[in-house]
């Protein structure tokens, strides 16, 4: 995969933006960002400069002087484990050799800390971990003193030092995303108990929120408003967004990512805040994404092995359940047609029922060992799990196929937002739990957040759940009378209670859908009660735009809810400014031919 350099401060697409290779390698720093105020324990050495991407996986840099080295001032350092890497810069001309580069302090006494070989024409970083006395007034030097020319070609990941004093009272944060699992496909969630019986298991040890709503219908949106806690489509002033990888990195932890790549690529800066960010693109493997998912969780057992003892926050994100190979997609298509045809066939509907439970019951059989390390972990260290979905996905119901814009039209209906949500945890989580409380994906990071004693960013809307979640709480507390969702495209709102959901869709003049449906005795929503109850519908109106109101300022469009700035991305907010509304995201000029052909293979793309 082509490595990328990106500034975290730059606006993508923008002259700003368009590094020059010679003019980045002969400045001091470009981009530069501010130190990261690290109280406890995890040291990140250096000023961070940018991101490169290397072999898919994506990590903060460190700007060389005009000699192609690497100084970093080191001032009351503890003793503890030092984790750097290095790669080669993509370029025009391939390097070819192989080249040696050294890690040294440089004090009164110069000595080599370690060694790191890059090879040229290898697309991937080359990391090592060493063991560091505790110095004062030393400087650190990164640099490859043989490689003529070419140092200035090489670059550094911004160094890690983990203290050699653990501290145990950090709790192992792991976020699981299971992209495109629906509730009800969930033992513990509306499926009988032996269709996924890990994840059932997890769900009677922790707590369960069985009326989780998704903020969107498709990958992207819905997980901006899991990192960034609030709805995808608002920004209530100016101030830079804090997302949850930042704000634990601000705070010591070690933050690693692994995702499925895709719209859950670095391209659209989900990689920010992350010490590695690695993108598993079973496309070109040639494999799909449930067969890859055994490696993905190895990778993990490592980054956890290889940071035993300190804070760490894992991200890990598959599409599993999502899509299939292009095999099997050309293998349906030959059976039963098309599968982005609208209508779908009958056939199809029902092969592709069948397939995603087989998807769904075999990623369920692939994490129960994983899930069986994560308690073996939580006997020696505090351990914090979420599992959850970011939509889920629709077999024919209300007339629609798939999720997103795929089908006929854009559906708020359950089988696409509704998602599980299992949070799991001994001695920090509630055991055996089941909350009925309204919750949504913009909840989870100001719950974590508060679970590691880290107050929740100031651009976060979503609610801590904590107090609910803590082995003290009774898991429900006071509930909520009704939460907000929004969907893409169609300017589709849902406001949903335990027991009912309004869909709003706003038209050029007006209200063009509202659906009302009564989910305690109609939970397949079948009956739409907006005719028959039209004051009710009308109060539920209002509190929709004071909801909105509350997240927007703006009530517009007569007391109507406003419009979405871009439906589905915000404008103003500088990781989404090379997205427009106008055009689809596989045909923007910033997206690569990889990524294009990522987003093809799991259907977002015209194919």
């Amino acid at each position: 995969m082509a490595g990328s350099w990106r500034s975290d401060r730059c606006r993508p697409g923008t002259a700003s933006c368009a590094l020059v290779l010679g003019a980045l390698l002969a400045t001091d720093a470009l981009g530069v960002a501010e130190p990261l105020r690290v109280e406890h324990p995890v040291r990140r050495l250096g000023v961070r400069a940018g991101y490169l991407k290397l072999g898919g996986v994506t990590k903060p840099v460190l700007a060389p002087n005009a000699a192609g080295r690497v100084e970093i001032g080191l001032d009351d350092v503890p003793a503890g484990r030092l984790h750097v890497a290095s790669g080669i810069l993509p370029g025009k001309r391939r390097l070819s050799g192989r080249y040696r580069c050294e890690v040294s302090l440089s004090g009164r006494v110069r000595r080599s800390l370690a060694t790191v070989e890059v090879v040229g024409g290898r697309d991937a970083w080359v990391a090592t971990s060493v063991p560091l006395d505790g110095t004062r007034g030393a400087r650190m030097v990164l640099e490859c003193p043989k490689a003529g020319a070419a140092r200035r070609r090489i670059a550094w990941a911004q160094p890690l030092l983990v203290p050699e004093e653990p501290v145990p009272a950090q709790p192992l944060i792991v976020v699981v995303s299971l992209d495109t699992l629906r509730a009800d496909h969930v033992s513990g969630f509306g499926a009988p108990a032996g269709t996924t019986p890990a994840l059932a298991r997890l769900g009677s040890e922790g707590i369960r929120f069985v009326h989780t709503t998704a903020e969107a219908t498709w990958t992207l949106p819905s997980h901006f408003s899991l990192f960034y806690g609030r709805l995808y489509g608002f920004l209530p002033s100016n101030l830079p967004a804090q997302g949850l990888a930042q704000l634990l990195a601000e705070h010591g932890y070690v933050t690693v990512a692994l995702t499925g790549g895709g719209f859950m690529g670095s391209l659209f800066r989900f990689h920010v805040g992350f010490d590695d960010f690695a993108e598993y693109d079973a496309h070109l493997q040639g494999t799909s994404d449930v067969r890859m998912l055994p490696a993905v969780l190895a990778d993990v057992r490592a980054a956890i092995a290889r940071f035993d003892g300190a804070p760490l926050f894992l991200f890990v994100h598959t599409y599993a359940v999502h899509e299939l190979t292009p095999k099997e997609r050309a293998w349906a298509s030959r059976r039963n047609g098309d599968l982005a045809q609208a209508p779908p066939s009958p056939a199809l509907i029902r092969w592709a029922r069948d397939f995603y439970g087989g998807l769904v019951r075999k990623t369920d059989r692939v994490l129960a060992p994983f899930l069986m390390e994560l308690r073996r972990a939580a006997r020696e260290r505090p351990v914090l799990l979420v599992v959850m979905s970011d939509h889920g996905e629709a077999f024919g119901e209300h007339h629609n196929f798939r999720h997103g814009d795929d089908g006929p039209r854009v559906t708020l209906h359950e089988e696409v937002v509704r998602v599980p949500l299992v949070v799991w945890g001994p001695s920090m989580v509630a055991r055996g739990v089941v909350s009925s409380r309204p919750t949504m994906l913009s909840d989870i990071a100001p719950s974590i957040l508060a679970a590691a004693g880290i107050p929740k960013g100031a651009t976060m809307t979503g609610e801590n759940l904590w107090p609910l979640m803590s082995v003290d709480a009774s898991g429900d507390g006071p509930v909520p009378s009704w939460r907000a969702s929004i969907s893409r495209g169609t300017l589709g709102w849902v406001l949903r209670s335990t027991s009912h959901k309004l869909t709003f869709e706003l038209c050029a003049v007006g209200p063009c859908r509202l659906e009302l449906y009564a989910l305690d005795r109609d939970p397949e929503e079948r009956r739409n009660l907006a005719k028959s109850h039209p004051r009710a519908v009308a109060a539920l109106i209002g509190r929709l735009s004071r909801r909105v109101a509350s997240l927007t300022g703006v009530l517009g469009m007569e007391g109507m809810p406003p419009m979405c700035p871009l439906c589905g991305y915000d404008q103003t907010a500088a990781f989404w400014d090379q997205v427009l509304s106008e055009a689809r995201v596989d045909e923007r000029p910033g997206v690569d031919a990889a990524t294009r052909e990522r987003l093809r293979a799991l259907g977002y793309a015209d194919r």
